[in-house]
């Protein structure tokens, strides 16, 4: 495809936390908007191959079995320079750093993931409220 030369990767946030079951997004996108359709797309975690899109489709020959059905990137999205991917029902083991690559221009970056127990204040905020409502009132 075209030199990329004066783009970059930009992924934000840097960290991303989820909880265990949910669908994550991993935000990324080329900076300035180009047109990332022709391009060879990765994300890997650590050594693991998570998506890769190449010749206009996703290509799942060397992603690794524990996120096969379970990726989505939206090709709509890559005229305008966007690859954000969504992660779906995450677990414990998807923790880490994630690297997003355009392989044939050397270009990456990368997002860390973080995923947490129900244990957080927006959790038990809706345990409390599910608790006060079943108790009887005085």
């Amino acid at each position: 495809g075209p030199c990329l030369c004066s783009s970059k990767v930009v992924c934000s946030p840097s960290t991303v936390q989820a909880h265990l079951g949910q669908n994550v997004v991993l935000s990324c996108r080329v900076e300035p908007p180009s047109d990332l359709r022709a391009e060879t797309l990765e994300w890997k975690h650590g050594p693991d191959v998570v998506h890769v899109y190449q010749r206009g489709g996703d290509n799942s020959d060397d992603q690794d079995p524990r996120f096969k059905g379970r990726t989505s990137l939206l090709h709509q999205n890559l005229k305008d320079g966007n690859v954000s991917l969504t992660l779906i029902k995450v677990t414990k083991k998807d923790e880490g750093n994630y690297i997003f690559c355009l392989p044939q221009q050397v270009m990456c970056s990368n997002v860390t993931l973080t995923v947490g127990n129900c244990f957080t204040m927006f959790c038990l905020f809706i345990l409390s409220s599910y608790v006060k409502f079943f108790l009887p009132h005085e």
